[in-house]
């Protein structure tokens, strides 16, 4: 689970504290925004994973969006490698990887339902 703490700003410059913890392991750190667009988020972490993330959203039709995440480390290290065995562990068993597709997919999906509600409270 992540949890998210200390938020201050918003859009470009954002920066926010997080811990997220995955059976035994614990990670800590900061965020922050390097840019924002309606279609592109891209954050640089800090802590015990350095990395930059790129997020990038595409129109697929008249009501679809794919969504690419890039992440880029630096410098690689056994966390990385540990969450890259148990991403393929759980991808190479068709039902904790539709599970997980699901999960994401719901988070995805309610996060967009967040962002609408709260584009529509400022408009």
């Amino acid at each position: 689970a992540a949890h998210h703490r200390d938020v201050r700003g918003n859009g470009p410059g954002m920066t926010y504290e997080w811990h997220y913890k995955f059976n035994n392991l614990s990670f800590n750190g900061s965020s922050e925004v390097l840019e924002q667009t309606g279609t592109t988020l891209v954050t640089r972490t800090t802590g015990d994973v350095d990395s930059i993330w790129t997020i990038s959203l595409t129109d697929i039709g008249a009501s679809g969006t794919a969504m690419g995440v890039v992440v880029e480390y630096t410098p690689p290290n056994t966390f990385i490698e540990l969450l890259t065995d148990i991403l393929l562990e759980q991808l190479g068993d068709p039902a904790v990887a539709q599970e997980n597709m699901l999960r994401f997919k719901e988070m995805v999906e309610s996060r967009a339902k967040l962002m609408e509600k709260q584009a529509v409270a400022r408009a």
